[in-house]
């Protein structure tokens, strides 16, 4: 896929109804897939992902994506 045009689309308001209402949008991760079913399945278990482990992916610091998944202890 052309990210530069898909990136246009959303900053133009096309597409994604979430993207269309926090414009401007910026890229700051992406993946390759061979298969859109594939793609697809990432972006949603992203998605669930908390902002610390998002955060973690974006900045290549893949050592702390295991210790972001365990939910802190309560006191």
């Amino acid at each position: 896929m052309d990210l530069d045009r898909r990136l246009s689309q959303h900053n133009e308001g096309e597409r994604a109804e979430y993207t269309r209402n926090r414009l401007p949008v910026r890229l700051l991760y992406s993946e390759y897939f061979g298969r859109i079913e594939n793609a697809f399945l990432r972006e949603k278990q992203v998605q669930r992902w908390g902002r610390a482990k998002r955060l973690a992916l974006v900045k290549g610091r893949l050592d702390q994506l295991g210790p972001l998944s365990t939910k802190p202890k309560r006191r």
